[in-house]
């Protein structure tokens, strides 16, 4: 299955293929991290957008929209203008993908309240 052909021409007009079978499939976009050489003038171009500063340093800004999200878009001070990352959202009832380096450690066992910890931590309590 490809992205819909509509697009011709511009950003995402690159036909890319899709998973018949993704692993997890994000439910909602959290947050995205940037880096910019000028804080300040990042800081005044998405106050302009609405974006409300939540936290600030000299070495990065977060800002929140008027969701009740803490933030939504963060910005660290970095030598050239560039996309870092995003935080994705995935339903609570997906499994993460087996690991073979995970599976093989020791299992944490529930507590009596039903959260788990690591066995050796359980047992020590």
């Amino acid at each position: 299955m490809l992205h819909s052909p509509i697009v011709t021409a511009g950003p995402g007009s690159v036909e890319l293929p899709r998973s018949p079978a993704p692993i997890v499939k994000a439910n909602d976009l959290l947050f995205v991290h940037f880096e910019r050489p000028d804080l300040d003038r990042a800081e005044q171009y998405l106050r302009d957008f609405g974006l409300i500063v939540v936290s600030k340093s000299d070495k990065e800004l977060f800002f929140r929209g008027t969701g009740s999200r803490p933030y939504v878009y963060r910005v660290t001070r970095g030598p050239r203008a560039r996309f870092v990352g995003l935080g994705l959202s995935v339903p609570s009832s997906v499994r993460a993908a087996p690991d073979p380096a995970r599976d093989s450690a020791q299992r944490p066992e529930p507590d009596r309240a039903g959260e788990r910890h690591p066995a050796s931590r359980a047992r020590a309590a």
